[in-house]
């Protein structure tokens, strides 16, 4: 029964109207079980799409998501005046659901984010249901309005992937944009925090996964930096102080101290002399020979003296060979006939 747009469930009341020819003056509406009709309960949704017996992975939830967007939120609500409610869920072919995502609030332009915010959260859940593959995507939703808010509005899945704005010391390494702290609070978002682990997100699809190890009273983390949820770089960073480090990738030291990056060397491995074979043939045709200079008082270099290997010659510039030693190099070739000489070895210029 209703009277003035109540529903009216208590039944003595109602018969109490009747009998009262429906008489009745309403001074405190809390005697009444009433509902009004405004008031009920907002409508939920459960959308499931079917899916090859396959793990989960972003082509199936930007997909999922694109398909749920163009067909139930695109041009149909205003952002203006009310929000979406969001979970997501997978069914693996054993019939067991598995959550991915809570409830989340957002607003309706947050798409982007929302399918960029789930695939982190699968990423995360992932050894939870790996074992098993999925056979559909359970999208669950509903509409809100703004108004009904008991306390201000927060987008929740911007807020989750939202990386914090830190001052730190960035350094390009094969085309990483590594960061650099002692502090790993001042890497990105913190989603997985233990005493021997952590899971970062540093941007959006990219994440440190760092270890952490004591060694001989040194502090160590191993850090493996991925893009896509594959392995782009690893690296080991020694902490030796506050803000200040010493990071080892494969060859490469790179020393960090105070917000600036102090030293960074590559260690290159050469190849040590190859003896020579004893039964290869002697070229004899060669001769090895050192010029020396010194500076003069207008700091420029000047040869003063010329040797060679062969019979222990020697050669001297003298006073009037500074201005033009061409004479004495004349002087060096021409002891020896061309023919017999195939090789001059200058072995330093000091």
């Amino acid at each position: 029964m209703f009277l003035n747009g109540y529903q009216i469930k208590n039944r003595k009341i109602i018969n109490f109207l009747f009998v009262n020819n429906y008489k009745l003056v309403l001074r405190q509406r809390s005697f009444f079980n009433f509902v009004s009709p405004t008031n009920k309960k907002p409508n939920w949704f459960d959308i499931e799409y079917p899916c090859s017996e396959q793990t989960l992975t972003d082509k199936i939830i930007k997909s999922s998501i694109n398909r749920f967007w163009t067909e139930h939120i695109k041009d149909k609500y205003n952002d203006k005046d009310q929000y979406l409610m969001f979970m997501f869920r997978v069914r693996l072919v054993n019939s067991d659901i598995k959550t991915i995502t809570k409830l989340q609030k957002l607003h309706f332009d947050s798409k982007e984010m929302l399918k960029t915010f789930v695939s982190l959260k699968s990423f995360m859940l992932k050894n939870v249901y790996s074992d098993t593959p999925i056979k559909s995507v359970i999208i669950s939703f509903g509409i809100r309005d703004f108004k009904r808010l008991k306390s201000a509005f927060i987008d929740t899945v911007k807020k989750e992937i939202e990386v914090p704005d830190f001052e730190i010391t960035h350094y390009l390494f094969k085309k990483i944009d590594m960061p650099f702290s002692s502090d790993l609070n001042k890497y990105g978002k913190i989603l997985l925090d233990t005493p021997l682990a952590k899971n970062i997100l540093y941007k959006p699809k990219t994440y440190l996964n760092v270890k952490i190890e004591e060694r001989e009273g040194e502090k160590l983390y191993f850090i493996d930096f991925l893009v896509n949820d594959k392995v782009r770089l690893s690296w080991v960073d020694k902490i030796l102080a506050n803000d200040h480090l010493i990071r080892t990738i494969d060859k490469t030291i790179i020393e960090y101290k105070n917000q600036n990056i102090i030293l960074v060397k590559t260690l290159k491995v050469h190849k040590m002399i190859e003896k020579i074979n004893p039964n290869n043939k002697n070229n004899k045709k060669i001769i090895g020979a050192d010029l020396e200079t010194v500076m003069d008082d207008n700091n420029v270099m000047e040869p003063y003296l010329l040797t060679h290997f062969r019979d222990s010659g020697k050669y001297f510039f003298s006073n009037s060979m500074k201005a033009d030693p061409t004479n004495l190099f004349k002087q060096f070739f021409t002891s020896y006939s061309l023919e017999i000489i195939e090789t001059i070895i200058f072995i330093s210029i000091i």
